[in-house]
């Protein structure tokens, strides 16, 4: 099945950090296949049981196989709870781990490119009764992913020959119940976009995945229209 999948950079200035364009599409690329994988898992959990389980419902640890697969399809080599340790940097004092670290081909200037992956999970009522709660509740999120990719980078390795991109991903998951949907997912993005702290160079990426109205996955009282995957990128400056 071809998935209704939008991918919007309206926002993303990839030639203002270094391997930009190569880190847009890789984004891009890992999107799709999330929710593909996502798809295929509701498809046939649907087929075996009768169940309208679908995979981005649960929390984030609950994600890192869905994610781990997607990663997969893009490159081999890839570990996930992957810590770093003083002997990789002689500032830290204790270990930090990562969600996923994974290892890509060749970027702008032939070095391999290290991409350090955090994941974070947002259910957002898309009818909440205030706007207040709404904004809250997403600024929230969006501001402690960018922290932890900020605190990842400035402790990274920085291994010579090889390149880091640190990419922030928060899979917004909006549902509504009870009356008409109120928020759709373009607020949603203008929202992260004013959380991100645009002195580090951060760039949003997103795409949204818009299910077939028949496809049910939340259940009986509530309801999900779109799965959005956000991509906060950091990089150096060009």
């Amino acid at each position: 099945m071809n998935l209704n999948i939008y991918i919007d950079k309206k926002y993303y200035k990839s030639d203002s950090i270094v391997n930009g364009r190569i880190a847009g599409k890789f984004f891009e690329t890992l999107s799709k296949n999330i929710f593909n994988q996502s798809y295929s898992y509701w498809k046939k959990l649907h087929d075996l049981t009768g169940s309208h389980e679908h995979p981005l419902e649960h929390g984030e640890r609950n994600i890192y196989s869905t994610l781990a697969v997607a990663v997969n399809k893009i490159s081999p080599i890839h570990l996930s709870e992957w810590s770093f340790n003083q002997t990789d940097c002689e500032h830290m004092d204790k270990n930090r781990r990562i969600d996923i670290w994974c290892l890509y081909k060749d970027g702008e200037a032939g070095n391999p490119i290290n991409y350090f992956i955090e994941l974070k999970k947002g259910w957002y009522n898309l009818n909440e009764k205030t706007q207040e709660n709404f904004d809250k509740r997403v600024s929230e999120d969006i501001k402690s992913l960018v922290g932890q990719i900020r605190t990842i980078k400035k402790i990274s390795p920085q291994w010579e020959s090889f390149d880091d991109v640190f990419l922030g991903l928060t899979i917004i998951y909006g549902y509504y119940r009870d009356g008409e949907e109120y928020y759709d997912e373009a607020q949603i993005r203008e929202n992260i976009y004013k959380d991100i702290d645009k002195r580090n160079n951060m760039q949003l990426i997103t795409a949204t995945w818009t299910l077939p109205e028949k496809m049910i996955i939340h259940g009986k009282k509530s309801k999900c229209r779109f799965i959005c995957i956000a991509g906060i990128v950091l990089s150096n400056k060009r």
